[in-house]
């Protein structure tokens, strides 16, 4: 049986690159990774590891409905990694910055964000948009 490619672009088969996290089997050990597990759950419309993946403390104000509307409006079309900044096992925080294309019903769009991350616990989890600050 054929390999699946990951939707994350990594050119890794899905199984062994974001599929163990979505299924939340193996945790992604960098921010990268874990931006990377975040675009495929868009893809897949995995709400699921889209709440999981995001900082604990932000879980409450999680709108399910809200992100599966968003997620399964788009036809996902690519992720690129521009630039990562620390993110690392041994780091404490990191930031991803990417454009993620997509098409929409009034046609292509793209998100672009710099990304915060945070490792607690020895999970990485999204942050949200990074503030233009300095990281710890």
């Amino acid at each position: 049986m054929p390999e699946t490619p990951c939707p994350c672009g990594s050119g890794k088969p899905y199984e062994t690159c974001c599929g163990p996290a979505l299924s939340q089997t193996r945790w992604p050990e960098t921010a990268e990774a874990l931006m990377r597990s975040r675009y495929t759950a868009h893809a897949r419309r995995d709400i699921a590891w889209l709440r999981a993946s995001l900082l604990p403390e932000l879980q409450g104000d999680f709108d399910p409905v809200e992100t599966a509307t968003f997620a399964t409006a788009a036809h996902w079309t690519g992720l690129t990694i521009r630039r990562t900044r620390r993110g690392q096992a041994g780091d404490s925080e990191g930031t991803v910055q990417f454009e993620a294309r997509f098409i929409t019903a009034t046609g292509p769009g793209s998100l672009r964000e710099n990304s915060l991350f945070r490792r607690e616990g020895g999970r990485w989890y999204y942050v949200g948009t990074a503030p233009r600050l300095r990281l710890r």
